[in-house]
């Protein structure tokens, strides 16, 4: 039996649970990060090494063997590869929705680059004082969210009123060391499939001023993702309409249609099919 491990993304476990096709042959997992929702912080770096080596003693404790299908968005899409190398053996298969790339804050021009290191600092610290003083909760943060599925939402409202803000701030500082980690991995012989936004809200990128620079970054993002597909000769991406960051909720729809399937071919040892390598918007 495949095990698909949801890395950062509770949402996506949230709807794929709910799916007939899915819950018949295989079982979707996530964990929460150290620091995040139900997991107490750890001592020591939030780095890839670190984050990786929990992860693999969770799973021998949670008595998962495998193989698996490694499955994380944004920042674990650069820590998902640590994984992989560091413990190739158990691997099956990945799933990267809008994933991190290593280094990615060295791309682009000298302006771009630094508006991609650049921590917020007085931004997060504001932050924390407002979440411990209950203001997200108060302004009604609590009951909103981008989806009206009572599942998703949910993990969503405690996200927003709750946010693990210090666990967020010591991975953001470890990220330049998660890239060193893990810039040398692959390509890897096993099925890759990826998911990307589409860039529908260019203000997701407000924080970086002029036009030209936001257009920068949009399109060096793009490079990046139409990179992982060298992480293996058995890959494709699909660039998810209608999303920003979030693929996995804005486009649950997408997920559901292609996951079951790639991990149907990976359990038939099933060549790669005429799609193999190329992008499509979907």
């Amino acid at each position: 039996m495949f095990t698909g491990i949801v890395t950062d993304v509770g949402e996506v476990t949230a709807v794929l649970e709910r799916s007939d096709n899915l819950r018949r042959f295989t079982i979707a997992c996530t964990y929460d990060r150290a620091g995040i929702g139900w997991s107490q912080p750890r001592p020591g770096p939030r780095d890839a090494d670190h984050i990786n080596a929990e992860l693999h003693a969770l799973l021998e404790t949670a008595g998962i063997s495998g193989p698996i299908v490694l499955m994380g968005h944004s920042l674990a899409g650069i820590t998902l590869r640590g994984y992989a190398a560091q413990y190739p053996d158990n691997i099956a298969g990945m799933i990267l929705v809008d994933g991190g790339t290593p280094l990615q804050e060295t791309h682009g021009s000298p302006e771009l680059q630094a508006k991609w290191q650049k921590i917020p600092w007085g931004k997060l610290a504001s932050a924390v004082v407002l979440v411990e003083m209950g203001v997200p909760r108060m302004m009604g943060m609590c009951s909103k969210a981008k989806t009206a599925d009572f599942g998703v939402g949910a993990l969503q409202y405690e996200s927003q009123c709750d946010p693990p803000l210090s666990t967020a701030i010591a991975e953001i500082t470890q990220v330049h060391s998660d890239g060193l980690q893990t810039i040398h991995t692959g390509p890897f012989d096993f099925p890759v499939l990826i998911f990307s936004q589409d860039w529908s809200d260019p203000n997701e990128l407000k924080g970086f001023g002029s036009k030209a620079i936001t257009a920068e970054g949009i399109d060096q993002w793009n490079q990046m993702q139409e990179g992982e597909k060298q992480l293996s000769k058995d890959s494709r991406r699909i660039i998810a309409k209608g999303t920003d960051h979030y693929v996995q909720v804005e486009r649950a729809d997408l997920l559901l249609k292609e996951i079951p399937p790639f991990i149907q071919r990976i359990r038939a040892h099933a060549p790669p099919g005429p799609e193999n390598g190329t992008t499509i918007t979907e």
